[in-house]
């Protein structure tokens, strides 16, 4: 009996983070007690030792996550959502991406009007409502929604969505980073020596957000990451104690770590060799550059979240932060 096929899609990489934490637990590893994953098994009807078949679509930024992670994706970007769930699929699983990618909410419709089950895991804790509105403003609700918090879950069923639709589940993505954390033990050496920064150098790696880019798709932010990073840069500048860091009496360096959908030469100005020195890198992966920095700095990006998992010194710029919220 041919086992049941898994269809994973994403375009964003936060989105895509989850699903690569998903797709080990659900279709690699032996059974899961996560309480998601023991969910996506029971709509399956999986036996004890069975996996479903994965289908892995992305389009743009999630195909290099996939890669990153060892994993071959499809490319879905000339794909329709009703060419998609034609494939014999029995479960749609999907993050949230931004208000820019109406293909994955059309992907839960296409799914929806043939009758296949779709669930959807949450990588933040922020504009929630939007991601599960369609251009048109419609609000989809999908039958498996995996939230990070009660918060979450009651901004979701605030706005409509049925309550035992909702389920809050562990950040499989930050377990997954915990677990893998040990075979990029050469990352600070390797990192350090892309970044060329010395052993004795401070490195903070500014985690960037695309806000200025969602502007213009009519999401604003509370905050400016220019303005941000112009305030980072000026601390360091007068000696200025940073996340813990005495910043005064070492040599520092701040590398900015681009967002994906960040414009290409948007921190180009920013760019120094004066005190602070200042370089923009995209060098290895996330997790590499977080454990070859000595303090990731940001606003709310995933990159803080992900370092504090990792014991690795983190520090948001903004008082009012969901990260400061949680931690500070």
């Amino acid at each position: 009996m041919n086992e049941p096929k898994v269809l994973f899609f994403s375009r964003d990489p936060g989105a895509t983070n989850q699903l690569v934490a998903v797709h080990e637990r659900l279709c690699c590893s032996p059974p899961s007690d996560a309480k998601a994953i023991t969910a996506l098994r029971s709509r399956l009807s999986l036996s004890s030792d069975n996996h479903p078949q994965a289908v892995i679509v992305g389009k743009q930024y999630a195909l290099d996550v996939w890669r990153a992670a060892g994993i071959q994706a499809e490319d879905g970007a000339e794909t329709t959502p009703d060419e998609l769930i034609k494939r014999d699929i029995a479960l749609v699983v999907t993050g949230t991406d931004d208000i820019d990618e109406p293909d994955t909410v059309s992907l839960w419709q296409a799914a929806q009007r043939s009758g296949i089950p779709v669930a959807v895991f949450l990588d933040n804790l922020v504009n929630l409502e939007a991601r599960f509105r369609t251009q048109d403003g419609e609000l989809i609700t999908p039958d498996l929604i995996f939230v990070l918090d009660q918060q979450s879950s009651a901004e979701l069923t605030a706005a409509g969505m049925p309550p035992l639709r909702v389920q809050i589940t562990e950040n499989l993505h930050l377990e997954h980073l915990k677990r893998i954390a040990n075979d990029h033990q050469d990352a600070r050496k390797n990192i350090r020596e892309a970044w060329q920064v010395g052993g004795a150098t401070k490195v903070i790696l500014f985690a960037s957000e695309n806000t200025a880019e969602m502007a213009a798709h009519g999401r604003t932010a509370p905050y400016d990451e220019h303005a941000i990073l112009g305030a980072l840069i000026g601390d360091l500048a007068q000696g200025k104690t940073v996340g813990g860091l005495q910043t005064g009496q070492d040599a520092v360096t701040v590398i900015i770590r681009p967002h994906p959908r960040d414009t290409a030469g948007k921190y180009d100005a920013s760019v120094s060799t004066a005190v602070p020195a200042v370089q923009v890198s995209s060098a290895g992966t996330p997790l590499e550059a977080i454990l070859a920095a000595d303090l990731v700095a940001g606003m709310d990006s995933a990159l803080l979240f992900e370092a504090q998992s990792l014991g690795q010194p983190a520090l948001s710029l903004v008082a009012n932060s969901k990260f400061n919220e949680i931690f500070a």
